[in-house]
């Protein structure tokens, strides 16, 4: 691997559609939660035992295995980028606009939206009167909050004060400007290779290797640890922009090795950490490969679509219980609740963003600025 110049601030298309599309992920996960037959932290349980199937298990733990691992990646570089082109101050500044205040108010409008919509879908699963579930539900235990999907905002949020804290120190300590020179080759592989070394100790450490999602306010530093390890990972991928190209170059090589390791995995009969650390790293250097690779010229369609997964992951979830819900006691099958359940929740928050977010003040806090609902006019 040779080095390249400095880092540039020139758009990565490829990182774009990565980032919404690992946020559009979080849809095809819930929506599979309450068909799982392994019960998950945060899962409801609708006690319909011809609706469950191991397969709905397997896009749990599929998409769980890398796709977090892979925003906070994306995350910490995105972080690096804001720090050099804006300063310690200008990264802060965007973090708290960009992820603090929509997880400020997400959080205490989202979590009474997504109790409510989940007693309406047991309620209705166990055959309980609408007129009842109705009136129960402004009775129902709203306190104490829990963060449900926001979780990973929230911790996201947390890592990235960190770092900009701690650059912003830096930056005051240090007379001279704050430079950025691309990390080595051999540096970048002792900071890789101990970050990957870390990764199946901590899973030990939990005793599981499926890493959960904390589900309060309260910081856990092991799971807070484990995700910071990718969040470096792309700081140092920033510094290392060589990285880009390798897994741009052996992406669907990283693919199957990442594959291999899952699979490897979920035959034995007990989750193995070194397997669960190794399909999250090949799967997300194959995904973030493929996405480098395949979508780097970019698209208005695709430009779009990543403006509007943000806001679509953030009010998805009560969304997504209301049509399982609605389509529990109607004679469908398990996959045709879950197909038609991702199709209704995708194109109403789809028209919920077109028309309420994107050109809007909240578009400005969700994406950087108000953006033209016209494709024509999305600039690639």
């Amino acid at each position: 691997m040779s080095a390249p110049a400095t880092p540039t601030s020139e758009r990565i298309h490829g990182l774009d559609a990565l980032r919404g599309s690992l946020m559009l992920l979080g849809l095809l996960l819930h929506a599979a939660l309450p068909f799982t037959i392994q019960e998950y932290e945060g899962s409801v349980s609708f006690g319909d035992t011809d609706r469950v199937s191991g397969e709905f298990d397997l896009i749990v733990n599929f998409i769980h295995s890398f796709r977090i691992q892979a925003f906070f990646m994306v995350s910490g570089f995105f972080a690096a980028l804001l720090i050099w082109k804006r300063s310690a101050t200008g990264m802060l500044m965007n973090r708290i606009r960009r992820l603090g205040i929509p997880f400020a108010i997400s959080f205490v409008a989202i979590w009474p939206l997504s109790v409510a919509a989940m007693f309406f879908a047991t309620g209705t699963a166990n055959g309980i009167p609408l007129e009842r579930i109705l009136t129960v539900i402004p009775e129902l235990p709203y306190l104490p909050f829990r963060l449900a999907h926001l979780w990973f905002i929230y911790y996201l949020l947390i890592l990235s004060l960190g770092v900009g804290a701690l650059a912003w120190i830096v930056s005051k300590v240090r007379t001279q400007k704050l430079s950025f020179p691309t990390l080595p080759p051999t540096l970048v592989l002792v900071a890789v290779g101990t970050l990957v070394a870390v990764t199946p100790i901590l899973h030990a450490y939990m005793g599981t290797a499926t890493i959960l999602s904390p589900g309060t306010l309260e910081v856990k530093p092991l799971h807070l640890a484990y995700y910071a390890i990718f969040y470096v990972f792309g700081i140092v991928v920033y510094h290392a922009r060589y990285l880009l190209s390798f897994m741009a170059r052996r992406a669907l090589l990283l693919l199957a090795l990442g594959l291999v390791a899952f699979g490897l995995d979920h035959a034995l009969a007990a989750s193995n950490a070194v397997f669960a650390a190794a399909s999250a790293w090949f799967l997300m250097f194959g995904v973030t490969g493929t996405f480098l690779r395949y979508a780097r010229h970019g698209s208005r369609t695709m430009r779009y679509l990543a403006d509007a997964s943000y806001w679509i992951y953030l009010v998805h979830l009560p969304v997504i219980f209301i049509c399982v819900g609605i389509l529990w006691p109607l004679p469908l099958s398990g996959w045709a609740i879950y197909l038609i359940t991702l199709l209704a929740t995708t194109i109403f928050c789809g028209i919920t963003y077109h028309y309420l977010a994107r050109n809007t003040v909240i578009g400005s806090v969700l994406n950087g600025r108000r953006y033209s609902r016209s494709l024509k006019e999305i600039g690639q």
